[in-house]
């Protein structure tokens, strides 16, 4: 998503003690929160401030090259939260609607929820999904992106609070703005990036 000739600079090198919004206006602190910025290679007099894109990482969560995150929620049980990083939210700009591909099998039961104003199409939905398959996609007044899994698994839930909020997601996306909950299958965490590996794979 960083167009090429990019750089990525960071504004706080030391994870010190931030200040992260959350929707109902308070602050929520974390240790685990990195700021950056993208700018145009260039010289820095003729930057403007409309040149940059500044964006949010949680060192506290893993992510993929396609900028999901994903975070541990039971380690005994092995499932996990996903959700769309910082960066691709402010490149993308105000998220209008979430199309889900994959649903739990609570929600396939329904057949009201299939014509949801997730803009879900019930042929395309399940609840089992393999690697590589459509997960859900955002659009925006800028234009719209699909994201494929990077395992295979089982949906247990979905945010039902992005149905009439979708703004959560640009709001808040590492905490009220993630999307699936899911059981992965026979899956190894270490293919997935550290924040620091993340933010090294926006330069390849």
């Amino acid at each position: 998503m960083v167009l090429p000739g990019c750089c990525h600079r960071p504004l706080v090198n030391n994870p010190m003690r931030e200040a992260y919004p959350s929707m109902d206006g308070n602050l929520k602190f974390t240790n685990d929160l990195l700021k950056y910025i993208v700018m145009p290679d260039g010289n820095e007099g003729d930057i403007m401030a409309d040149d940059y894109l500044e964006f949010s990482i949680l060192s506290d969560r893993k992510y993929t090259r396609n900028h999901l995150w994903m975070q541990i929620v039971d380690k005994e049980e092995g499932t996990w939260k996903i959700g769309v990083s910082d960066l691709l939210v402010q490149e993308m700009g105000d998220i209008l609607r979430i199309t889900l591909a994959v649903l739990p099998s609570d929600a396939l039961a329904d057949n009201a929820a299939a014509d949801n104003e997730f803009g879900i199409i019930e042929a395309d939905v399940a609840e089992e999904f393999s690697e590589g398959d459509i997960l859900f996609s955002l659009r925006s007044a800028d234009g719209s992106e699909t994201f494929s899994s990077p395992c295979a698994g089982k949906v247990l839930e979905v945010n039902n609070e992005l149905e009439s909020t979708p703004e959560l997601v640009t709001d808040d996306t590492y905490s009220e703005g993630w999307i699936l909950l899911v059981d992965p299958h026979d899956f190894d965490e270490d293919q997935l990036l550290t924040a620091d590996e993340y933010i090294e794979s926006l330069s390849e």
